[in-house]
C-alpha cells in the first residue's frame, strides 16, 4: 500500500510527543512517591527524636515534680523549632502541653485518632492534606508530627494541575508544526512530483514551488535549471539533425552538379564526335581526326569522374597517415595557392580511424583558414605534452574570439568548428581552438596515440 509522508510524519510526531509527555507524567508521579515516602519518614523520624527528648524531662524527678507544664525549655524548643512541619506535644486528653507556631491545628488531627509509631495522610477540615506521625513519650504524653503537603510539595501539586493543559498546549504546537510541514515542504513537493512526472523532458519547464521551504524552493530551482539545459540540448539534436539533414541534400545537390557540369557535358560531347566520325565514315582521314577527338573526350571525363571519386573516398588514404597527410597538404597548396609548412612526427603508428579524421579536420581547418581568415601561411605539425599527443594546424589569419561550446554554433548556420568537434570525437580526441582578433588561429586536436 502506498504511504503517504504526511500522515506518517504526523502519527510519527504525535508518538513521540504522547511518549514525551507520558515519560514526564511517569517521572514526576515517581518523584510525588519518592517525595511521599521521604516525607512520612520525614514525620516519623522528627516525632520520635522530640518523644525521646520528652520522655527525658517526664522522667527527672526535678522536672516531674513542676509537672507537665513545667519542663524547663520545652516551650522554648518548640517556639524555636525551624526545621519544615509543625509539632504538638499532647496528652491522653487532647490537651496541647508544647507546640511549635501552628502545631495548634494538630489537636483536631490528633483527637481523630491516629494510630501511633506510623505515618499516615490525613486531611484536615479545609482539604488540606497532611503526612502524620505520632510518637509516645509516655503512657498519658505524646508527640505529634506533622508535614502539610502545600508546604513540602506545593509546587508539584500545583503543577499536576496543569498537564492538561500542558497536554493540549503540546497538541497545537504539534498541529501546528504538521500544518507548516505540509505548507512549506509536503505540499510543494507533491506538486513537484506531479508536474515533473507530467513533464515532457526536453519540451517543457517545471515551475520554482513557491511558497515552500529554501531546500524546496532550491530543488525546484535546480530542477528548472536541468529541464532548460535539456530544451537547449533537445533545441541543439533538432537543429544537428536538420543541419546534417540539408548538408546531405547539399552534398547530393553538388554532386549533382559536378557530375552534371563534367561527366554528363563530357559524355554528351564524346556521343556527338561517335556520330560525327559515322557521318564521316566515307572520309577515313576525317573519321579518324573524330575518333581522335572523341578519345580525348573520353580520358577528360574519366579524370572528372576520378577527381570526383577522389573527393568522396580520397584513395591516398592507404599509403599511412602521414604519408596521406603529405599527399593532401600538396593538393591544398595546389588548391588554395598558400604556403602550407609541416612538422610532422609520430603518426607512423596510427590507425586508419584516426588518420581518416585528422584528414578532414585538416581540410576543415585550412578551407576555414584561407576562406574566413585570409590565412597566406598555414603550419601543420604535431608534439607532445603531459602523455598527450597533440595534432595543430596554425595559421596567421585574422583570428577571432572562440565559442564556449561548438555545437551551438550550428545554429547559427557555422558548421565548420562544430564538424572538426565532431570528428575529433570520433577518433576520442578532444579539440581546442587557440585564437585572439587580429593573432591568426591554431586549431589543436589532444589524443592518446596508443588505444590501450
Amino acid at each position: 500500500m502506498r504511504r503517504h509522508l504526511l500522515p506518517v510524519l504526523f502519527g510519527l510526531m504525535s508518538l513521540m510527543s504522547v511518549a514525551v509527555v507520558g515519560s514526564a507524567f511517569i517521572g514526576f508521579l515517581k518523584a510525588r512517591d519518592a517525595l511521599e515516602a521521604v516525607s512520612r519518614s520525614y514525620v516519623v523520624n522528627l516525632s520520635s527524636g522530640l518523644a525521646e527528648r520528652v520522655r527525658f524531662a517526664l522522667e527527672d524527678p526535678f522536672r516531674g515534680r513542676m509537672g507537665y507544664m513545667g519542663f524547663m525549655g520545652l516551650r522554648r524548643m518548640m517556639r524555636d523549632l525551624t526545621v519544615p512541619g509543625m509539632v504538638a506535644v499532647v496528652d491522653v486528653r487532647g490537651e496541647v502541653l508544647a507546640h511549635s507556631p501552628g502545631g495548634e491545628a494538630l489537636v483536631s488531627l490528633w483527637n481523630r485518632g491516629l494510630p501511633v509509631g506510623d505515618a499516615v495522610e490525613v486531611l484536615d477540615s479545609t482539604g488540606e492534606r497532611y503526612t502524620v506521625a505520632a510518637f509516645p513519650a509516655s503512657d498519658q504524653v505524646f508527640v505529634v508530627a506533622a508535614v502539610p503537603w502545600g508546604q513540602l510539595m506545593g509546587p508539584m501539586v500545583r503543577f499536576s494541575s496543569l498537564w492538561p493543559v500542558l497536554m493540549v498546549f503540546l497538541g497545537l504546537i504539534g498541529l501546528g508544526g504538521m500544518l507548516l510541514l505540509g505548507r512549506w515542504v509536503v505540499g510543494p513537493l507533491r506538486r513537484l512530483s506531479s508536474e515533473v512526472s507530467q513533464m515532457r523532458w526536453g519540451r517543457d519547464v517545471p515551475s520554482v514551488p513557491r511558497p515552500a521551504a529554501a531546500e524546496i524552493e532550491e530543488l525546484g530551482e535546480a530542477l528548472r535549471s536541468l529541464a532548460e539545459g535539456a530544451v537547449r540540448s533537445a533545441a541543439l539534436d533538432r537543429g544537428y539533425v536538420e543541419d546534417l539533414v540539408r548538408v546531405q541534400e547539399e552534398e547530393k545537390e553538388r554532386v549533382s552538379r559536378e557530375i552534371h557540369d563534367g561527366p554528363v557535358q563530357t559524355v554528351t560531347a564524346l556521343i556527338q564526335r561517335i556520330r560525327l566520325a559515322r557521318m564521316s565514315l566515307g572520309d577515313p582521314d576525317r573519321a579518324l581526326n573524330e575518333l581522335s577527338v572523341a578519345e580525348s573526350v573520353a580520358v577528360e571525363c574519366v579524370r572528372e569522374l576520378r577527381g570526383l571519386c577522389d573527393q568522396l573516398a580520397p584513395p591516398w588514404a592507404e599509403l599511412g597517415v602521414e604519408q596521406a597527410l603529405q599527399e593532401l597538404v600538396l593538393r591544398l597548396r595546389a588548391q588554395w595557392g598558400v604556403q602550407i609548412e609541416t612538422d610532422l612526427w609520430g603518426l607512423e603508428d596510427l590507425s586508419e580511424d584516426k588518420g581518416l579524421p585528422l584528414m578532414r579536420i585538416v581540410q576543415e581547418a585550412v578551407n576555414n583558414a584561407v576562406r574566413h581568415g585570409g590565412a597566406r601561411k598555414l603550419k601543420i605539425g604535431t608534439f607532445e605534452e603531459k602523455g598527450l599527443f597533440c595534432f595543430y594546424i596554425r595559421d596567421d589569419g585574422n583570428g577571432f574570439v572562440p565559442p564556449d561550446e561548438f555545437k551551438s554554433l550550428r545554429l547559427s548556420g557555422h558548421r565548420g568548428l562544430a564538424n572538426m568537434s565532431e570528428r575529433a570525437a570520433l577518433m576520442g580526441a578532444r579539440l581546442e581552438v587557440v585564437s585572439r582578433p587580429g593573432e591568426g588561429c591554431e586549431v589543436r586536436c589532444w589524443f592518446h596515440r596508443s588505444d590501450s
